[in-house]
Parts: C-alpha cells; structure tokens; sequence
C-alpha cells in the first residue's frame, strides 16, 4: 500500500507541470502575471484577411507563419533570441478565414518562456483584446 502511495505522488509530480502548461495554453487557466487574452473570431470580419479554402493554395505557409511569430516574439521578449516551435495548429473561425496557432518555447536563454501567437493568413499577428465580451 505504501509503495503504490509513492508511486502515485511520483507520477502526479512529473505530470502536473504538464497539466499546468496545457490549462495555461488553452485559456482555461492562466498562471502567467499577463491580463487575460481574450480572442474574438467576429473581430477579423472587418480586417480583409486572404480567404482559404482547403482545395485551393495557402495564402501563408507554415514557414511564414512562424517566421511571422518569430519575429513578434523577437520584439517582445528582445532578449530571448532562439525559440523552438513546439506545435503548429491551424484553426478554422469562419467559413474561409483560418488562423494558424503556434506554439514556442525558449531553451535556451534559461529562463524557459512559453508563447502562444496566433498568425493571421496575410501574416499578422492576431493581438487579443483585454475586455471579456458577452457573445
């Protein structure tokens, strides 16, 4: 009985961070010292994004996309200079506007930051709003 009480306090050790960062990615939980980042999909409406259809060619590649969230990380974290793409989702608001979901992480620096930025399809970062709306 008591072997397996350590072995469950363990395994629960080694994956609450991992529980952690994932209700932090997701929203459902932030953990971070930032104000709540709130998307709304009815925002780009008004934006004149590149439709996509998925039978027909990308308007932003995966490799512009995070060549795109490089570059905005690179202007608020100056001082992190590497970032390893952890995953790349792309996500479907409406009928024809896509958004790509990236997820990075710096190793290197030590400090072990983790972003999230959602790319745009005409390669702009998609800036979330601080106010909670009903919908």
């Amino acid at each position: 009985m008591i072997i397996l009480a350590i072995w469950a306090s363990i395994s629960t050790a080694f994956l609450l961070p991992f529980l952690v960062q994932y209700l932090d990615a997701e929203g459902i939980i932030m953990f971070r010292k930032e104000p709540t980042a709130y998307f709304y999909p009815a925002d780009l409406k008004g934006m004149r994004l590149p439709s996509w259809y998925v039978t027909n060619t990308i308007p932003l590649t995966p490799d512009q996309a995070v060549l795109a969230a490089v570059r905005h990380l690179g202007s608020t974290h100056p001082k992190i200079t590497s970032w390893d793409v952890d995953s790349i989702e792309l996500r479907k608001q409406d009928a024809a506007t896509w958004t790509y979901n990236l997820t990075l992480t710096d190793r290197q620096s030590g400090s072990y930051q983790f972003a999230v930025v959602r790319v745009l399809m005409d390669g702009s970062i998609w800036m979330p709003s601080a106010e909670r709306r009903r919908l």
